[in-house]
């Protein structure tokens, strides 16, 4: 995460809150159990988080409450490639950077 979501984030960003830690934790554990990294000795998260430098929480969409950390994974998600464009909002879609 420190190379690719965190680079270029301000020390008040989403991503470093209680929310964005949580949603963090939870993608990398959906990550696992849908077996997209395969725990063990070389364990790599890097193909699942290429490309997550990308990623801008800016928007007000992404302020600290409840609805945000389900944002956030879908964010997450969509950048992993688990769920498709058309399955979120389209401010999802434009934090991904992907519109």
């Amino acid at each position: 995460m420190s190379d690719t979501l965190w680079s270029n984030k301000n020390d008040g960003d989403i991503v470093f809150r209680t929310i964005g830690i949580t949603a963090q934790f939870d993608f990398l554990r959906e990550l696992l159990l849908k077996k997209f990294v395969k725990l063990g000795k070389d364990l790599n998260f890097d193909i699942a988080l290429n490309g997550f430098s990308g990623i801008s929480f800016d928007d007000e969409y992404f302020s600290p409450r409840t609805a945000t950390k389900s944002r956030l994974l879908n964010v997450f998600r969509l950048k992993a490639g688990l769920i498709n464009k058309e399955e979120v909002d389209s401010q999802i879609v434009e934090a991904a950077g992907m519109d």
